[in-house]
This record gives structure tokens, C-alpha cells and sequence, in this order.
């Protein structure tokens, strides 16, 4: 296979990946028969299968994520490894905020073993460091924002890596990474009371989530944009946003925005 149709096929299934069509991501990564890059397929792959598990809670990322380790250690190229640390960091992040059986997030440090936060934040403030690139270094500063946010409880320290991950996205080739940091900003600003600064930074969130071709983040974007015009006495807009998000979730499969769609629905 031609070096620019493995990277064309790569691309194509990154896309398809962004905007929730998953399945057909996978047969085409399956049909991907180049042996040179079969590195990057397994860590496609495994992308793959950490979003599912994330946006559908369907299926286990475990063995997926070691094939990519074993074929990443055939190569010597330190952009892979880096790129599977910073994933397998989020899967364990994850493993850590959402229980397995069904249960919404669980966020805070309390009934939390000290020792593994303690080790997620070293390996967050590791590959920060140390990453090649602007877009990595967004990615992995991000990361360590969730863990302090969502697991830790540190409000500020959360926002001073959220708004350090903004800072080292370019515009417009890290529209993606630059919507999720706003989107963690806009609930820093929720958390001060500062409900219009929240709205300002979760629109921009969602226009640039829009512009990756992100549909899911587009969508849970929304979602907190409903939950909001419903805290400010907005019942109809809503429930009418929420009604939309429910539709596509709901399509989708993605199980925890379809019944964070519902609440907004039932208030």
C-alpha cells in the first residue's frame, strides 16, 4: 500500500471516528493491509475502541490498547509511544471516574484510592512535559486538568491547566482540543456563578467542536447549553434543545447524553 493511501485511509477513519460512525471506522481500519504501518492501525484501533467505550459504554479497551503497545514497540518512533501514553492515560482516567455497571460519573477524591490519583496526576505532568509538540502538549495538559477537576477536586489548579491546554491550541488545527478546554472553562466559570461567561465559552466550545466535525462533543456541548437555559428560567428553549440532543443521542447510542437529555426533559 502507498505510503499516502495508508495515511488517506487513516485520516478517513478519523473522521469517521469524530463524527460517532464508529462501525464503519473499524472496517475500514480492518482493511487497512499495510504491514509497514501496522502501528499506527493498532493505535487507531485503539482510539477506536476507547471512544466507544467512552461515548456508547460498550465493550472493554484493555486488549486493543496492548496490541497497540506491542506494535508500537516494534518501532522506534516516539511520537506512537507518546500518543499511546496520553491515550492509555484517558482510558484509566475514565476507568477511574465512570464505574462499569451502569452508574453516571463519580467525581471527587473521596472512597478513592490516594496512591493511583496520585499516579494518574505524575503521568498527566509527565507527558505534559514532555511532549514534542504544541498539539500533544494541549493534549496531555488537558488531561491533567480532568484529573485535578474531576478526581481530585482542585477547581483552581484545574483552571490554570485548562486555560494553559487553550493557550498551546493553534487555531484551527486544534479546533477539537481547544473545545474541550472550553468546555471545561465554561464549567469553572459555572462553578464562580459567572452563568454568562459559562454560556460564552460553552458556544464557542460547541461552534469549534462543529468546525473538528465532532459530533458527539457538539452534541454533549449542547446538552450543557440546555441545562443552562434551564437554570436561567429558559423551560421551553430547553427542552427544546434538550428534545434535539435526545434525538441524536439516541441514534447514536451514546447511552449517558440520551438520559442526560431526559433530566433536562423532565424538569
Amino acid at each position: 500500500m502507498a505510503a499516502g493511501t495508508h495515511e488517506a485511509i487513516l485520516s478517513a477513519a478519523s473522521a469517521l471516528m469524530r463524527s460517532a460512525r464508529w462501525a464503519e471506522a473499524g472496517q475500514l481500519l480492518a482493511a487497512a493491509d499495510d504491514p509497514a504501518g501496522k502501528a499506527e492501525v493498532a493505535l487507531a484501533r485503539a482510539q477506536l475502541a476507547v471512544e466507544v467505550h467512552q461515548w456508547q459504554g460498550a465493550g472493554d479497551p484493555a486488549a486493543a490498547l496492548d496490541t497497540a503497545a506491542a506494535r508500537t514497540g516494534d518501532r522506534a518512533d516516539p511520537g506512537l509511544a507518546f500518543d499511546l501514553a496520553v491515550l492509555r492515560l484517558f482510558s484509566d482516567y475514565w476507568a477511574e471516574l465512570v464505574p462499569g455497571d451502569g452508574r453516571p460519573p463519580f467525581f471527587g477524591p473521596e472512597g478513592r484510592d490516594p496512591a493511583v490519583l496520585d499516579e494518574l496526576d505524575r503521568r498527566a505532568a509527565h507527558l505534559a512535559a514532555t511532549a514534542s509538540d504544541a498539539r500533544r502538549r494541549a493534549r496531555a495538559t488537558f488531561y491533567a486538568g480532568i484529573i485535578a477537576d474531576n478526581l481530585r477536586a482542585e477547581p483552581e489548579r484545574a483552571e490554570e491547566l485548562f486555560t494553559q491546554a487553550l493557550a498551546a491550541c493553534r487555531p484551527g488545527a486544534d479546533d477539537d482540543y481547544a473545545a474541550e478546554a472550553l468546555r471545561h472553562l465554561g464549567g469553572c466559570a459555572q462553578a464562580a456563578g459567572d452563568l454568562t461567561l459559562a454560556r460564552e465559552r460553552w458556544e464557542r466550545s460547541a461552534a469549534l467542536a462543529g468546525q473538528a466535525g465532532w459530533l458527539p462533543l457538539v452534541l454533549a456541548q449542547q446538552a450543557l447549553l440546555a441545562d443552562l437555559s434551564a437554570d436561567q428560567g429558559d423551560l421551553a428553549g430547553a427542552r427544546t434543545l434538550a428534545a434535539e440532543v435526545h434525538r441524536w443521542a439516541t441514534a447514536l447510542h451514546l447511552t449517558r447524553l440520551a438520559t442526560q437529555a431526559e433530566a433536562i426533559l423532565s424538569r
